[in-house]
């Protein structure tokens, strides 16, 4: 995720340098206590205004309400907080997870599954994901099969003791054999994950099994198995640009309790 953040702080900046605004980046090191003790620190520093992209979700709530409460513009990204009256800007989570599972439908794909190491209620962005998933399954007449959603796999990896890879494993070979033959994945980071597993159990990709991610990160072509993978692109730079002009208008008290969706892109690889 770091070269989405500094895609993200160029956007930012490209925003405030232009209002000689300065901006200072901490890093929680995905660390949801450091990002706590940073936001806490920042509260008492006389900031005009902070935009936090969160480790995890809402683990922070009651530190993000200090700021409603102290008055101090707070712009969330990647995630949104609900019930809690504080401006986000992010990707359409639940409009690209919908676009890539019509597009499966279009190839003729009726059986397609929902892969996500994280459970779907830990970030609204992963919740989204699987909305859209389902949605695109009712739009379309497509009951969806709970035996083709396996989510919240970190957890039954820790719980089973078993190795999660071999887990994984059984899961493809389960749903292969039920006729299984897409799969949407939380991001591309398990989508590789998948096509690797794929590969060791004989599922040609995409021939015998379409696997789509999110993202298009960066590193994804010099994967193994990349350049198989069908995902959404996220324009981390607009995000950034929109954050920043959101912190202006907050800051100015032109617009409170901002909800700005960037729109994504269909990455098909020519499938």
């Amino acid at each position: 995720k770091l070269g989405n953040m500094f895609k993200c702080f160029d956007g930012i900046n490209s925003v405030l340098n232009k209002e000689n605004c300065f901006a200072s980046i901490y890093n929680a090191n995905r660390d949801v206590e450091t990002e706590a003790s940073i936001l806490r620190s920042l509260l008492n520093q006389g900031i005009d205004g902070v935009i936090c992209y969160p480790v995890n979700g809402t683990k922070n709530f009651e530190v993000y309400n200090q700021f409603l409460a102290k008055k101090i513009p707070l712009v969330i990204i990647d995630n949104y907080i609900e019930n809690m009256p504080v401006s986000y800007v992010a990707s359409d989570n639940f409009g690209g997870t919908k676009m890539l599972c019509e597009y499966a439908i279009s190839k003729g794909h009726k059986k397609i599954g929902f892969f996500s190491k994280r459970r779907i209620n830990e970030s609204l962005s992963i919740r989204d994901r699987y909305m859209g998933y389902t949605s695109a399954l009712a739009e379309n007449n497509i009951e969806v099969n709970l035996d083709y959603v396996c989510v919240d796999l970190d957890d039954k990896y820790n719980m089973l003791n078993d190795s999660l890879r071999a887990y994984i494993a059984e899961i493809i070979g389960q749903m292969r054999a039920e006729g299984v033959t897409c799969i949407l994945c939380q991001n591309d980071w398990v989508a590789v994950e998948l096509y690797s597993v794929c590969e060791e159990l004989g599922i040609s990709v995409p021939d015998d099994m379409c696997i789509m991610g999110f993202d298009n990160m960066d590193e994804l072509n010099n994967m193994h198995g990349g350049d198989k993978i069908i995902t959404v692109e996220q324009d981390f730079y607009e995000i950034g640009v929109r954050a920043g002009e959101t912190i202006l208008k907050e800051i100015r008290g032109e617009e409170k309790g901002i909800r700005d969706v960037v729109p994504v892109k269909l990455i098909t690889r020519d499938y």
